[in-house]
């Protein structure tokens, strides 16, 4: 193992951390990639990006789900058809088990010894396993298929900030990574030459301005028992908001 791999794990994983595939029928896939640029020309740094990994003090915090064998992603993105800005901004929070195509068991963060702005990329990677659903089925297939590429994209939100001169974003909150059919990280493959429809995917992403975050704050019968949480985590993504009106948070996939 490289002494620049740092791994997030919830379990022990052994002699099998190199390899594709263990004996338990866990997955190694490369979700992505920092300190490097995505499909829209985005500089996105890991800055911050450990420290989502490890802090348990949130409602979605990811070690918590990792431990508790809760973190999840799904077949696809989140659809915005249908949904007012309200619902929209707490489906995005929220893994639906019906959508569900995988659960991750750890993550690891290798820094390879290419240079971007100055820094080194790091890939992010993932053990996944697919679910017993048709989706973790039809994932499972296309893992084991070495002419199918799978392709994986962040749901996350990030902020734009001035980053040596010029613009970068830096993840604030991480969700997860979601099996898609076209990557915003054109490295974020199991292989194969995909710079084409990388280019064309025109992965999008929502602006949420504090005016929006506080419309939902302010609809108190939106929340319950067992949402609850997710108004904390609202609550706290308005609080990392500097200026009380004009400052963005972004919603965003494919980095």
């Amino acid at each position: 193992m490289s002494a620049n791999t740092v791994i997030f794990s919830n379990k022990m994983i052994g002699k099998n951390i190199n390899v594709e595939k263990n004996e338990k029928g866990w997955y190694k896939v490369l979700l992505g990639e920092l300190n490097a640029y995505n499909h829209a020309g985005e500089f996105y740094v890991i800055d911050g990006f450990k420290e989502l990994l490890t802090e348990t003090d949130t409602y979605l915090s990811v070690k918590n789900r990792l431990e508790s064998g809760l973190l999840k992603g799904e077949c696809t993105h989140p659809l915005r058809e249908g949904h007012s800005d309200q619902d929209w901004l707490t489906r995005n929070l929220v893994i639906h088990d019906g959508f569900a195509s995988h659960q991750f068991m750890s993550f690891e963060l290798e820094t390879t010894d290419v240079q971007v702005m100055g820094d080194y990329t790091v890939k992010v990677w993932g053990w996944i396993l697919p679910t017993a659903n048709d989706a973790g089925r039809s994932l499972k297939a296309d893992l084991d298929n070495p002419d199918v590429n799978v392709a994986f994209s962040i749901r996350c939100f990030s902020k734009i900030f001035n980053y040596k001169g010029r613009v970068a974003r830096r993840i604030t909150k991480l969700i997860t990574y979601d099996r898609i059919d076209i990557p915003g990280k054109k490295n974020a493959v199991k292989g194969g030459d995909i710079d084409t429809i990388t280019r064309e995917s025109g992965l999008s992403e929502v602006i949420l301005s504090g005016s929006t975050l506080d419309k939902v704050l302010a609809n108190k019968s939106f929340f319950n028992t067992e949402n609850a949480g997710l108004r904390d985590e609202i609550m706290d993504l308005r609080n990392s908001m500097s200026n009380k009106i004009n400052d963005s948070l972004f919603l965003a996939w494919g980095n």
